[in-house]
């Protein structure tokens, strides 16, 4: 089965739609991909071909009948979970990570990443608090513009 987009997401769908959901598990960093071969929990392979630009994501729908839908479910990881206290802080911090290349997810003012020396080390030299937590981690994606 060839998936070549995204159909909508798990949060989207009609209340009282009686189909069978089938979760895909998915590695976060599977997500910047635009081609995976994935096998549902049945077995069947899947192959997703997304048009350049686009991105999956947790919850998102790949395929959908009248009897089922396939949905893309991120795997949590530990991820390390930095608080700046400040947004000028964050910024900093964020740019300093992109400049080391350490994928990295911003959510209400904290900054995840995956647990790593680099990441720490950072965070340390800046006196920013961090700890571990288990999460669904999908990183910002930067994909150049086309002119």
């Amino acid at each position: 089965m060839i998936c070549d987009r995204v159909l909508g997401n798990i949060g989207d769908a009609a209340p009282g739609e009686s189909l069978l959901i089938e979760r895909v598990p998915v590695q976060w960093h599977q997500l910047a991909r635009r081609a995976l071969r994935l096998l549902t929990p049945a077995g069947e392979r899947i192959d997703v071909l997304l048009a350049p630009g686009l991105g999956i994501g947790h919850d998102d729908i790949v395929f959908r009948d009248k009897k089922r839908i396939i949905v893309i479910d991120l795997l949590p990881i530990e991820v390390l979970v930095l608080h700046p206290r400040s947004p000028n802080e964050l910024a900093i911090l964020a740019a300093r990570l992109g400049n080391e290349h350490i994928p990295m997810q911003i959510l209400d003012g904290t900054i995840s990443t995956p647990v790593d020396g680099p990441a720490r080390a950072l965070a340390s030299a800046m006196h920013i608090e961090g700890v571990v937590e288990t999460r669904r981690f999908h990183p910002i994606r930067f994909v150049a513009a086309s002119i």
